[in-house]
């Protein structure tokens, strides 16, 4: 039994120690992209019915969220050292 509580620890805990975070640091990240993302779907919902509102919204929040993962990786890249790209997290 013991043996499975480690697995499961470790399945938890691999990839956020391994670009340097905790679980609940990357747990936080992803629910604040998502949390983005969510109010982004709104924007383009909003602007697909009403094509006169948020002309360049959607697009920009898009850009915005964009630059905030990409600088993101990069240091990430800086502080594990690790060339990945980030694809998939």
């Amino acid at each position: 039994m013991k043996s499975c509580c480690k697995k499961i620890q470790k399945d938890f805990t691999d990839h956020p120690a391994s670009i340097g975070e905790t679980y609940l640091e990357h747990l936080w990240c992803c629910v604040k992209i998502s949390a983005h993302l969510s109010c982004i779907v709104l924007v383009l919902l909003v602007h697909g019915f009403f094509p006169f509102l948020f002309e360049k919204t959607g697009s920009s929040l898009i850009s915005e969220l964009h630059e905030a993962i990409q600088k993101r990786i990069n240091n990430e890249e800086k502080t594990s050292g690790n060339s990945d790209s980030g694809e998939g997290q």
